[in-house]
């Protein structure tokens, strides 16, 4: 097999007549990192059970080169009777390793796991996070060439999350081959080489990880029963949408967004285009002080990037009187990468927040052909821009 460490060819998965999987191909290289991702009932985890042979194909074939390592649902290979200690005996025994070297282990198992008062009980009492503690801890110690996780790191406090994701890279670093099922999509970004995404039968297999994760969240807001558009609310809870699409509170009443160029409503810009995103609002009332805030977040929820009507003067221009207003935000070329982005607005009345709104919008970014070509263009940043530079030449050599 050379360098692929897992060689798929037409696999088909069938259950009760139902086909789960079907006429499944691909090639995983040693030391990458393959994101699997999809809606429920996709075939994702069903795929993994495959690869660990939990489960046997209804067709095609399935070659690994070395040894594998599971860490599939929760409590999975454990015995519910055995306790902790005798579950990474027997789980380290069956990954061949001799007792010498387990029991020459045990006291980094039991430390990386944080289980010292548990390792001797049941398993059967462990909660979700010990589960995955113990798995994690015998993987860190008797590790394996491939690793398959089914939405697994998700689970444990903050501490110990950190923890996983430092043997992830560490085992990732080290050339080894991981296969990884999750729904959180920060995780798929941050740690794949290339991503597949299982849809109704359809696969599509990329290394160009960011657009695929925005096409898949997209794909899931459209298809909820609360449209994008419908602008789920923030703050205030007698916030009404009215029969003309528009959101009302006790202090302001917002006109849909639009773009500039007479652009759709969910546009498409080029990274070297300028363009202008168009905010109307009426004043209900005469306001104290009213601020906006304009916030842009990728599909995920990280935010991009924050504008406020607050920042452009000093002092700030105050919108003090009732009536009907429009505000242009201009977002320069050459600033955002390629991506989908949203945009949120908050509205502040003196020093508090009076109203906030969510998903008010989207409009998609782009890379222009002659970015295409730039190696460095993939770069997973929100942010593709040249600082202000001068570069001059100080010696001779």
């Amino acid at each position: 097999m050379g360098e692929v460490a897992i060689d798929i060819e037409h696999l088909s998965k069938k259950f009760n007549h139902k086909k789960v999987i079907e006429q499944f191909d691909l090639s995983v290289q040693k030391g990458e990192t393959i994101g699997i991702i999809g809606s429920n009932g996709s075939g994702k985890s069903t795929l993994l059970r495959l690869l660990s042979g939990i489960i046997k194909p209804s067709g095609g074939s399935i070659r690994i080169d070395g040894s594998v390592t599971s860490i599939l649902e929760v409590g999975n290979g454990f015995h519910p009777d055995l306790t902790g200690r005798e579950n990474s005996f027997l789980l380290a025994r069956l990954r061949g390793f001799s007792d010498k070297e387990i029991v020459d282990g045990m006291d980094h198992i039991i430390a990386f796991s944080e289980l010292e008062d548990a390792i001797d009980q049941p398993v059967k009492y462990y909660s979700n996070g010990m589960y995955l503690r113990l798995a994690f801890a015998l993987f860190e110690r008797f590790n394996s060439d491939i690793l398959l996780l089914d939405e697994v790191l998700s689970v444990g406090d903050a501490a110990f999350k950190r923890k996983t994701a430092n043997v992830m890279r560490k085992f990732k670093e080290s050339g080894k081959t991981i296969v990884m099922v999750s729904h959180n999509m920060g995780e798929v970004i941050n740690f794949c080489d290339r991503i597949v995404y299982m849809n109704q039968g359809e696969v599509t297999v990329s290394n160009n990880i960011r657009e695929v994760v925005d096409n898949y969240l997209l794909e899931k807001r459209m298809n909820t029963t609360v449209s994008l558009y419908d602008s789920p609310l923030l703050y205030q809870d007698d916030t009404l949408k009215t029969k003309n699409g528009t959101w009302r509170s006790d202090l302001i009443e917002l006109f849909p967004i639009q773009f500039s160029e007479n652009a759709d409503v969910s546009p498409t810009f080029y990274y070297s285009q300028e363009f202008t995103i168009q905010l109307k609002f009426k004043l209900l009332r005469h306001p104290e002080d009213v601020q906006l805030l304009i916030k842009m977040f990728d599909l995920i929820g990280n935010l991009v990037l924050t504008s406020s009507t607050a920042f452009n003067e000093d002092p700030p221009k105050k919108i003090a009187s009732t009536g009907v207003y429009k505000m242009d935000l201009t977002v320069p070329a050459r600033l955002l990468n390629k991506g989908v982005y949203t945009l949120a607005l908050f509205v502040s009345e003196g020093d508090g927040l009076n109203v906030g709104f969510n998903d008010l919008a989207y409009f998609k970014i782009e890379h222009d052909n002659w970015l295409k070509k730039r190696p460095w263009a993939t770069t997973p940043s929100f942010i593709l821009t040249e600082l202000p530079t001068s570069i001059e030449k100080i010696e001779s050599i």
